[in-house]
């Protein structure tokens, strides 16, 4: 029974539907395995124990941090393996320029963390002030920078300025790539950005199997017309229908007309089915289609691989300037964060940019992750190589660079 895939799939599944509830063995057992037809048989908690660890669960505490290490998931691997094939594709064209995007937060009172003290020194407030998003997009050079402005937007969050969202997004985004078509005229350029939900919308017409109801209407969007096994598909009920006129029609019927067993399903279970599907895996990302109408290459970073992306240690080397220089205000802080890519000579940038190919070249040696590499709690990233993080860091506050300020772009 453990071997079984299909059995797998199905506990993995209905697992996946209790996060943030409690899961535990006993619960597994009672509401999962016993009313399962491929496993009710089982009795015993040690049994239900096995079968958690078997389909990737442990027992523990969730961990606070934000970053799991995701590496050798059967998902990551294969777009690991996908990403680094269309990286060497594109590396044999003359005219390619890699240009890589990322979002980071700076805060006000984000200074030097330790220092010699007396016995008499006040304590320091709690918190690390009011913050400052810096959305950014970087080529081998650093910063695209034409007639003085550069392609880095500082946006002041909070109640009291707002957030990020993809409206503010969208109009970075047509900034920078003007400036990257002037720096770079008639050159293929090819945009890398992570996997965050506001580069992976989908526009309000979109296929998303998460935003379906299981029945129709409701506030569910009403998701453009599809095609199925070659047959068109209409999402929307027609205006003639007797109980549902012009609704949207939900997981479940959506589900019965293509066909798919339903039988004993929850909703999460019906919503993943349909989620399988080619045209809901192929809907493609607003980010896709403006860089495509301009004749760019949009890709996104395989999950868990920061390394791969030299926006990280781009602001590694931003932050560091800032924090030696914090002032513990906000307005300080905008203007340490527009004085510190200046500060960060072309070597440095170039040796980042450098490192970050290199973790591609090393990933795409392999499927599975390269022995080079040393696990971290945070990060990982190449032990022994010929650009270690550290190094880079050190050279950048070794650094200085004597251009004019580059004109800032705030919110």
């Amino acid at each position: 029974m453990f071997e079984n895939e299909e059995v797998l799939r199905k506990a993995r599944e209905w697992c996946k539907g209790q996060k943030g509830k409690g899961l535990t063995a006993q619960l597994f057992l009672a509401e999962w395995i016993q009313k399962n037809e491929e496993t009710r048989h089982i009795r015993n908690i040690k049994s239900a124990r096995r079968l958690l660890h078997r389909i990737g669960y442990r027992y523990g505490s969730s961990s606070p941090g934000v970053y799991m290490d995701g590496h050798e998931r059967d998902d990551v691997v294969q777009s690991r393996r996908e990403f680094c094939q269309k990286i060497s594709e594109l590396e044999k064209m003359s005219d390619i320029v890699f240009i890589a995007q990322d979002e980071s937060v700076y805060h006000a009172k984000d200074g030097i963390s330790k220092e010699w003290i007396d016995k008499n020194t006040n304590l320091k407030k709690k918190g690390k002030g009011k913050g400052i998003m810096v959305s950014g997009w970087f080529d081998h050079e650093g910063p695209l920078v034409v007639d003085g402005e550069a392609s880095y937007f500082l946006l002041k969050f909070g109640q009291e300025w707002g957030y990020y969202s993809w409206e503010k997004f969208e109009k970075d985004l047509m900034k920078a790539i003007t400036i990257a078509e002037a720096k770079y005229p008639g050159k293929h350029l090819v945009f890398l950005y992570d996997q965050s939900s506001i580069h992976k919308k989908r526009s309000d017409d979109a296929l998303d199997a998460k935003r379906l109801n299981l029945k129709p209407g409701g506030k569910q969007p009403r998701m453009r017309e599809t095609v199925w096994n070659g047959v068109r598909q209409s999402l929307v009920f027609p205006p003639d229908h007797p109980d549902h006129p012009n609704q949207p029609k939900g997981a479940k019927a959506l589900a019965i007309e293509r066909g798919i067993d339903i039988h004993g399903l929850k909703k999460d279970e019906i919503i993943a089915r349909l989620a399988e599907c080619a045209d809901f895996q192929n809907e493609t990302p607003l980010l896709t289609k403006i860089h495509e109408a301009k004749g760019h290459t949009c890709l996104f970073l395989p999950k868990f691989h920061c390394e791969f992306n030299w926006a990280e240690l781009i602001w590694a080397c931003s932050k560091r300037y800032c924090r030696k220089n914090c002032k513990g205000n906000i307005n300080a802080l905008e203007t340490n964060i527009l004085a510190s890519f200046p500060t960060i000579s072309p070597t440095t940038y170039l040796k980042i940019f450098q490192h970050a190919m290199e973790e591609i070249d090393l990933a795409s040696s392999d499927t599975s992750t390269p022995k080079t590499h040393k696990i971290y709690k945070s990060h990982r990233t190449q032990n022994g190589g010929q650009i270690p993080w550290q190094h880079i860091l050190d050279l950048a506050d070794l650094s200085s660079s004597q251009s004019s300020p580059l004109t800032p772009h705030t919110i």
